[in-house]
């Protein structure tokens, strides 16, 4: 990575990340670019590009129920294809003495997506490889109270995916989907004691036995 200034208020930030699995001695490049411009000492702006990969993953194997076992696999780009990422963010951060805000947007896309799911016809099982597109808005919010520290984080998001074996080529939505996530927390200096305060909600992931209906699962909720 490195760093080079275009100007007293502009500099780019490229960079590049190779990985060489010993299983597959393929050599994988991940480019990385970064723009970011300060328009005052407190607002800064920001754009960012980049690939990733991803060797080890989560995939499903999917039952004529619609029922999802989930299961981890090592990628070998031969019988289970490696992930690739590829990010769009665009976003802003203002750091002031009254609080502190940051608000980004995001774009990004999967591909190497892999699933079993069983034929009915044939009662057989085969493989099907998608890929996935995630987009919404982060926001954070930070504000200091004498010795007190107090935060709050929200994400608006829709996530969708899209395989081989769909009946349609439209994307839809994926398993892990949920638009809406808050966090908040507060840490509280009372030395020599020390508390924290943290709660997190979740809008609930989408129905798997029924993606394409609106009905998402019970909400998630916790406080610590």
């Amino acid at each position: 990575i490195d760093k080079i200034s275009l100007s007293k208020f502009i500099f780019l930030e490229p960079g590049i990340r190779v990985d060489l699995p010993l299983n597959d001695v393929t050599p994988y490049i991940q480019p990385r670019m970064g723009i970011h411009f300060t328009a005052t000492p407190k607002l800064k702006f920001n754009l960012r590009y980049g690939i990733y990969h991803q060797f080890v993953a989560e995939n499903t194997i999917v039952d004529n129920f619609n029922n999802y076992l989930y299961y981890w696999g090592i990628a070998d780009n031969k019988y289970m294809p490696v992930l690739k990422g590829t990010h769009y963010v665009a976003g802003m951060s203002f750091d002031h003495k009254i609080c502190k805000v940051r608000l980004e947007g995001f774009y990004k896309e999967t591909d190497g997506l892999h699933r079993f799911y069983r034929i009915e016809k044939t009662n057989t099982i085969s493989g099907s490889i998608g890929r996935s597109r995630s987009y919404g808005i982060d926001c954070y919010l930070k504000k200091e109270i004498r010795r007190h520290d107090f935060s709050i984080a929200y994400t608006w998001s829709r996530t969708q995916e899209r395989f081989d074996y769909f009946l349609s080529e439209q994307y839809q939505r994926a398993p892990h989907d949920q638009q809406h996530e808050i966090k908040g927390a507060g840490l509280f200096n009372f030395n020599p004691f020390f508390f924290s305060l943290n709660y997190t909600y979740g809008s609930g992931v989408s129905n798997v036995s029924d993606l394409n209906s609106n009905l998402d699962l019970p909400v998630y909720s916790r406080l610590d």
